[in-house]
């Protein structure tokens, strides 16, 4: 059983064109048909993975559904009951859009292979850059230098980007910097470990990223371990890859679901 879907070249005009076949065979582990994107290159030589434009389109639209979600719920006794608690069941089930971008991040990054020069000189044209530019706007449009020299100005902005985020949301590209660093280390690490070693080390982030502080919260004191073994969602970034390049019958993908409903079900609640 096959079925195919073609784009007409003629009106992709040299864009790239797909084809999605559903694929069952014997020697897939599987117990649900998989989707098999093909990518052609277009004219600038590169291809592009339907799948991985699909999350970032789902996950972006969650951002904003968060943000504006946020705006609501922000105003706790100022609103009536029932429009904060809408506001905080939006917000309650696009929380893990932004773990998606992290681990979108894991599964792009991860499986190249590509220079120490070439990785930082596109991360920092992608991520620098933009993190400078859009702080500066950010504080030109909110602060009043017309007090300062330009020397003084100059400085006084460049301590603010250097120190913090320039306006909150910016924070995403902030926590990027520790995770990018040490990719380069994670592909070698990825490359050589057993999967044994590697969901060893993804649930060891997850306890000391999720389950520690709460844990340490209704304890009423705090380890004397120090279980910060890096920075803070680079199992995010691990956990990316491993679900990117691994095959999960239906009764995994069931399982998560109900779980990351059951999750969003008690955020609405702790929150």
């Amino acid at each position: 059983m096959s079925q195919v879907y073609h784009q007409d070249d003629h009106a992709m005009r040299g864009r790239q064109r797909h084809r999605l076949i559903p694929l069952t065979g014997t020697d897939n582990k599987m117990d649900i048909p998989q989707l098999k994107l093909e990518t052609n290159e277009g004219q600038n030589g590169r291809s592009r993975q339907f799948f991985v434009d699909l999350i970032r389109v789902i996950a972006i639209f969650f951002v904003v559904v968060g943000h504006t979600s946020e705006s609501v719920t922000d105003h706790w006794n100022r609103i009536p009951l029932f429009d904060w608690m809408s506001g905080n069941i939006y917000s309650s089930f696009v929380r893990f859009c932004v773990p998606m971008f992290f681990m979108l991040s894991g599964f792009l990054l991860l499986g190249k292979e590509e220079s120490l020069w070439n990785f930082f000189r596109k991360r920092f044209r992608k991520i620098i850059i933009p993190l400078i530019a859009w702080s500066v706007i950010y504080l030109l449009l909110s602060q009043d230098y017309s007090n300062y020299t330009l020397f003084n100005a100059i400085k006084s902005v460049a301590k603010t980007i250097f120190i913090g985020p320039a306006y909150y949301h910016l924070w995403f590209l902030y926590s990027l910097i520790p995770i990018y660093l040490l990719i380069p280390v994670l592909r070698v690490f990825m490359k050589g470990a057993s999967q044994t070693v590697i969901w060893y080390f993804i649930l060891l982030c997850f306890f000391s990223a999720t389950i520690l502080q709460p844990v340490e919260r209704l304890m009423g004191f705090n380890s004397g371990v120090n279980f910060t073994l890096a920075p803070e969602y680079i199992g995010l970034i691990l956990l990316g890859r491993q679900i990117g390049k691994t095959h999960f019958s239906s009764k995994w993908v069931t399982a998560s679901v109900i779980v990351l409903f059951l999750a969003s079900i008690y955020t609405i609640y702790a929150t």
